[in-house]
């Protein structure tokens, strides 16, 4: 049977002036969603302070969950509200840019 794994990292967690109670704010929120989907076979967990994880069976609700334990994040840095796009080295990439796939330019086009 195919999974689906979360794995993530609160970027820039260590802005959040009050770490520990955003943490225990996060993990609460985690165990609600976690009780509360079916979908989830192994819950969200917190794994090394900021970093987290969780084992779905089907992806039912996985992207309404996730939503839903953003928006109960209210002390998240400016950061995790707006991140920048990224290419797919993780760089961000250059103003004239072009993807590769789409042609999509993030410049004035040069031809």
């Amino acid at each position: 049977m195919p999974y689906v794994v979360i794995l993530g990292d609160l970027f820039a967690s260590k802005q959040i002036s009050s770490r520990a109670a955003f943490q225990r704010l996060l993990a609460d929120v985690m165990a609600s969603v976690s009780a509360a989907n079916p979908s989830i076979s192994s819950p969200y967990t917190l794994t090394l302070g900021d970093e987290f994880q969780a084992v779905y069976a089907r992806a039912s609700g996985l992207m309404a969950d996730l939503c839903r334990i953003r928006r109960a994040c209210p002390a998240a840095p400016r950061a995790l509200r707006r991140l920048p796009r990224r290419n797919h080295h993780g760089d961000q990439p250059a103003a004239g840019h072009r993807h590769r796939r789409t042609g999509l330019s993030r410049g004035p086009r040069s031809d």
